[in-house]
C-alpha cells in the first residue's frame, strides 16, 4: 500500500493490533516512523462485538501519510465503542517517536498507554531501571530458551549404546549407573549434602544422569 502512494499521499486501514505490538511488524513500524507521518493509531477491543469475532480480539484504524518523519502519533487504546472514533480527538494521547525508541529500542513496539500519567510512570521506570533486553555490561545478561525436546536438543539425549559404551548399566530400579550403588554411611547425607561419600566418577555420573537421562530405544 505504501508503494502505491505518491509522496504526500495518505491511507487509512483497519488492522489487527499486531501492527503495533508484534516483533514481526517491526520493519513496518520502522517504515511508518522513519519514512512516513504516522498520524493515527486508535485501538479498539472487541468487547462490544463490533466485529463478529472473539470479544478479546483487538484491532485499530491507522492513518499514515507517505513522506516526512513521524514526530508523534495520536493514539488511543482499549476503546470499546465505535462512536469513540467519531470523537477521536477527545481520546487522543500523543505518543512521541522518542518514546517509541526509548520504551522499545529493538522492536519499536508501541505500549498501550491510556493517560499522560501512564506515560510519566513508564518513563520514570525506564529511566531508573535495567531493561530485560539491555546488552550492556550493566544488563541482566539473560538468555532466552525453550524447554528441552527430542528434536532441537537431540544432542543432549544420546542413544542407549552411547551410554553402554561408557560403562553405564540400568539397575533394578531403572537408574543408569556406572558401577554399583554404594551404601550411605550414617549421617553422611545430612552432614555433606548427600553425595560426598560417592567416588568422583559416581558423583559425576549421578550429576550427568540427573541432567541427561538417556532415552531407551525399543
Amino acid at each position: 500500500m505504501h508503494a502505491l502512494l505518491r509522496p504526500g499521499g495518505r491511507f487509512g486501514v483497519i488492522v489487527p493490533s499486531n501492527v503495533y505490538t508484534d516483533k514481526g511488524s517491526t520493519t513496518l513500524r520502522r517504515l511508518f516512523l522513519e519514512r512516513c507521518h504516522w498520524e493515527w493509531l486508535f485501538g479498539f477491543e472487541n468487547r462490544e462485538k463490533i466485529f463478529d469475532i472473539h470479544r478479546s480480539f483487538k484491532f485499530c484504524p491507522i492513518i499514515v501519510q507517505k513522506g516526512r518523519e513521524t514526530v508523534a502519533i495520536r493514539t488511543a487504546f482499549m476503546r470499546r465503542n465505535l462512536t469513540d472514533w467519531a470523537e477521536a480527538e477527545r481520546f487522543a494521547l500523543p505518543y512521541g517517536r522518542a518514546q517509541v525508541t526509548r520504551f522499545s529500542a529493538k522492536s519499536l513496539a508501541i505500549l498501550e498507554l491510556r493517560s499522560v500519567r501512564d506515560a510519566e510512570i513508564l518513563d520514570k521506570m525506564y529511566r531508573h531501571g535495567v531493561l530485560l533486553g539491555d546488552d550492556s555490561p550493566q544488563g541482566w545478561g539473560l538468555k532466552y530458551a525453550r524447554e528441552f525436546d527430542m528434536t532441537n536438543d537431540s544432542k543432549l539425549f544420546p542413544p542407549r549404546p552411547v551410554w553402554e559404551e561408557q560403562g553405564y548399566r540400568p539397575d533394578e530400579f531403572g537408574h543408569w549407573l556406572k558401577g554399583a550403588w554404594a551404601p550411605v554411611p550414617p549421617g553422611a547425607a545430612s552432614v555433606t549434602g548427600g553425595d560426598a561419600w560417592l567416588s568422583e566418577p559416581r558423583r559425576r555420573a549421578r550429576s550427568i544422569l540427573h541432567r541427561k537421562r538417556p532415552r531407551e530405544y525399543r
